[in-house]
This record gives C-alpha cells, structure tokens and sequence, in this order.
C-alpha cells in the first residue's frame, strides 16, 4: 500500500476513513453501522491501492477512478436496509457522503487548475467535520475520521508544488548569484543583491500541514530586510557602523542567507512526489536565471 495514494484521496474519501489501520475488515455485524462501517473499509481499500498523482494534471486520473470508487460505495450504503428508528441519525451522514461525491467531481473536473483545486478542497474542511461528528452520532466507528486537515493538504500537494518551484527558483538565483561574488556576504554589491529577496511573502496557498515550513524558510528573509537597509546605509555613506558591528552584522545575516537553498529544498522535498520531480527543473533554472542576475 502506498501512503501517498492514501493521502491523495483523503478529501475525496471523507466516506472512506483515512486514519487508522485502513485495512478492510470486510463482513461486518448485522446492524446497519457496523454494515456501514464494512463498506467504507472496503472504499478505502480501494482507494488506498490507487497511484498517486504525479503533478495536478494526474489528479484528474486519479479522482476520476476515486469518484468511481466514491459513488460504488455510495450504491451500497444506499442498498443497506436502514431502520426506521436508525434513519434520524443517518440521514445527516449521508447527505454529507453526496457533499463529498460532489466535491470529488469539482476536484476531477478541474484538470490542472491547481487553484481551484485548492479552492474547493479547502472548502471540504467543513465537510469533513460534519461528517465525522455525523458519522459519530450514527454509530459509526470506521466511516468519517478526523482527516479534514490531511485530506486538503494532500489534494492540494501537486500544485503546491508547482507553486513553490515557481516561487523559490528567483530567490535560489539570487542567492547563487550573490554567493559568486568576489566577497560574498560583504560589500555594498553583495547587500544590494541580496536585498531584492528580503521581502518574499509567500505562496499565499500553503497546505496547513507545511505552513510551518514555508514559514521558517521565508520569515528569516524577511526578518533580514531591516539589517539589509542598514547595511546598505552604511555602505553609501548615511550611516556609519562601527567596524566590529558590522562584521557581525555581516556575519549572521550571511549565515541566514546559506542556509536558505536547503530550506526552500526541504519545502519543495515536504510536499512529496510531484515536488521531487520538480527539483531537478528547479535547479537547472536556478542555474540559468543566476546567470541573468547582475
């Protein structure tokens, strides 16, 4: 089983229960949960076997099997008997498995428009809360966990990728650009390079499970343009530093300047198999656009 594909289909298997063991136990009791229950085990199954999408393109295969696998099950739920004095409390649970459904569809029909990709898998969050505390009060163990969180992040994770490469490729040219000067991380030249990139913000759509990491990787940066200014300041004459001053000043902030490539590296790594596809791109266009930097 691979856990990518797990993952990749949590927003759309919000029926299936990503979580816990995720085997399919198959069976089941006699009553309308525990046949349920069975049926969103054998969903997940399924839907766990499934390849991962490569890039935002190859989702579009991916949920159009999982829709395939979604409304499967779905016929069987509906196929279960349910009794009279069950129907209250399920009800609610399933009308939020045909929310689901229909979010899985808007996923596949967005081909490789990451955006509303993210758009519609960030709205699933509400969804997958409903239907967990729906799924509870039917007395249902297996079907609904608390995947909200996972399963957006993981529909999302192909065009966050690409949104990063896009993002990170300019400041890593900047960085390599700089780094190749005769006195790298002193001198007005240096400081005004590098001062291009002290203000990155971000990719404005991070998953909530890299948000961390995206942070680490832009605050420093960020933190830096203040220092920067001084620096520059200094070196065309407003401002004078005194000497030892500077050099710390100097030192640290090119010590945070190294160590960004291995940080934008490790958030482009973090968003799984479509980001370290990328990399090998990023890199020859860091090399190239560095080129251009002057």
């Amino acid at each position: 089983m691979r856990a990518g594909a797990a993952a990749a289909a949590c927003i759309a298997t919000l029926l299936a229960g990503c979580g816990g063991s995720g085997s399919a136990s198959g069976g089941g009791g006699d009553s309308w949960a525990e046949r349920a229950d069975a049926i969103c085990a054998e969903t997940a199954a399924r839907i766990r076997e499934r390849p991962a999408a490569k890039n935002p393109a190859d989702l579009e295969r991916l949920m159009t099997a999982v829709v395939d696998d979604l409304k499967a099950g779905r016929s069987e739920l509906k196929e279960l008997e349910l009794p009279a004095d069950e129907r209250k409390k399920a009800e609610p649970f399933l009308r939020d498995v045909d929310k689901v459904i229909d979010a899985a569809e808007k996923i596949r029909d967005a081909g490789d428009d990451h955006v509303k990709v993210w758009m519609t898998a960030y709205e699933q969050r509400v969804t997958a809360l409903d239907l967990q505390d729906d799924g509870q009060a039917a007395g249902l163990k297996r079907c609904g966990g608390d995947l909200s969180t996972k399963g957006v992040d993981a529909v999302m994770m192909p065009g966050y990728a690409q949104d990063v490469a896009v993002y990170i490729a300019p400041i890593l040219a900047t960085i390599e650009a700089a780094e190749r000067m005769p006195t790298p991380g002193h001198g007005a030249a240096y400081w005004k390079t590098i001062s291009a990139i002290t203000d990155p913000g971000g990719t404005g759509r991070d998953p909530e499970s890299l948000s961390d990491l995206e942070t680490e990787f832009t605050q420093p940066l960020a933190d830096a343009q203040y220092t920067v200014r001084d620096l520059l300041n200094h070196y065309d004459g407003t401002v004078r530093v005194p000497a030892e001053e500077l050099r710390q000043k100097e030192r640290r902030l090119h010590a945070v300047v190294r160590r960004s490539p291995a940080k934008a590296y490790e958030l482009l790594d973090a968003t799984g198999p479509a980001g370290k596809a990328l990399r090998p791109r990023v890199e020859r266009a860091v090399r190239k656009l560095s080129r251009k930097v002057g």
